[in-house]
């Protein structure tokens, strides 16, 4: 499975509602993600320009937005479950 796009992963999240915020440290790339009233938060380290796939679905997960997993990585195993889900 191929890697997925930091850019192309921000991008869909703020488009879906999602407050990115992002910041460059020496190590990499700092994102400090937002969602929902109860504000779950994930800090996320991109020393690349590219995400694991599988480290991308576990963030959709926790952040409450497995449906977009279809949109971001097609081919990943649970895309066709994930694809059944309604937004938000």
């Amino acid at each position: 499975m191929q890697e997925i796009s930091l850019d192309l992963f921000l991008n869909t999240l703020q488009d879906a509602g999602v407050d990115v915020k992002f910041s460059e440290t020496i190590e990499g790339f700092l994102i400090h993600i937002l969602r929902g009233p109860n504000q779950v938060s994930i800090e996320l380290l991109a020393h690349y320009e590219d995400l694991d796939p599988y480290y991308a679905a576990n963030c959709l997960s926790q952040l409450g937005v497995l449906h977009l997993l279809p949109i971001l990585i097609p081919n990943h195993p649970a895309a066709k479950q994930a694809s059944k889900l309604i937004a938000p």
